[in-house]
Order: structure tokens, then C-alpha cells, then sequence
């Protein structure tokens, strides 16, 4: 179920450092968070997009420049890759080592037309992500931490898209 209360806003606009932008879910994707961050992500207007539950904790400053970083990165060691063909994850202290809540760029969905493939329902899409990029060498994990307070085992209150714009120097 995802509540949508005055406190939770205040939160999650208090939690991220950009312009927050609600959006409504229809009933019937509660509980299909592949679809929900599928539908956030084509609501996006900017370059990069990353899907966050209320639920997660951004635990270092400066991780937007962190995340940009990674991406002039692989694009400097990607050149035949157009820039944003990339994708990085965070360093998740709750699942070591796996991809949770990858940031990709605007290039994903201009490519793919959406953020996942419609089998994704309600897990899969984070490692999904992050190995499809792997293919191409254009993979990271950045050094900024992030923790999920709920996990995989609880359902988080609510799914946030946002995005910025950021342009490589």
C-alpha cells in the first residue's frame, strides 16, 4: 500500500536535495514496484533518474556529484559509448554488494522507451539494471552510501522518482 500523508512529503522533500515531484499510482500497480518505478521514470524530465523508497537513507553529502563522477567516468573510459549509456549503484550498507536503486541517465529511456521491460513486477529490475550495462563495461558502484531501512522483506510506503539535470565538463 503506499500512503501518501502530509508527513510523508515533508519527509522524503526534506530527504532529497532537488525539486520533488509527487505523482499518483493507481491502485492497481500497489505492490508491483518494477511497474511503479517503470511509470516514475517516464514521468521524469531530466537527465538522471533514480527510484527511492521512503524508506532509504542517503548516508554521505555529495552524492549527486559522487554519481555524476562515475558517469564522466565511464564515458571517458567508454569513448565509442554515448554518454549516459551507463549505470551506477550505490554502495547499499544493508545489501553489501548488490546494485540497489541504480541511477541511469535519460539515454536509458530515450533507447529502451522505458525504464524496465513490462515482465519486471516487483523485484529483479535493480540487478537487471546494473547488468546490462556490465556487458558493456559501463557499470559502477559509487563510493556514496545509502541504507534501506525496510529491506526486501517489508514493503516500503512509498516510491519516489526524481531527477536532475547534470552535463558532463
Amino acid at each position: 500500500m503506499v500512503f501518501d500523508t502530509k508527513q510523508a512529503r515533508k519527509r522524503i522533500e526534506r530527504m532529497l536535495p532537488c525539486t520533488v515531484r509527487f505523482v499518483s499510482i493507481h491502485q492497481m500497480m500497489f505492490g508491483k514496484v518494477c511497474r511503479i518505478w517503470s511509470h516514475l521514470g517516464g514521468q521524469a524530465k531530466h537527465d538522471f533518474i533514480i527510484s527511492l523508497g521512503d524508506d532509504i537513507k542517503l548516508l554521505d553529502k555529495g552524492w549527486k556529484q559522487d554519481v555524476e563522477q562515475r558517469f564522466v567516468d565511464m564515458q571517458y573510459k567508454n569513448s565509442k559509448l554515448p554518454f549516459g549509456a551507463a549505470c551506477v549503484a550505490f554502495n547499499d550498507v544493508s545489501f553489501p554488494g548488490f546494485p540497489t536503486f541504480p541511477v541511469v541517465h535519460r539515454f536509458h529511456l530515450n533507447t529502451f522507451k522505458t525504464l524496465l521491460p513490462r515482465h519486471f513486477v516487483d523485484q529483479g529490475g535493480d540487478p537487471f539494471l546494473y547488468n546490462l550495462y556490465s556487458r558493456f563495461n559501463a557499470s559502477s558502484f559509487c563510493s556514496s552510501r545509502l541504507e534501506n531501512t525496510l529491506g526486501g522483506d517489508s514493503d516500503a510506503k512509498s516510491i519516489v522518482s526524481f531527477s536532475t539535470s547534470i552535463v558532463p565538463s
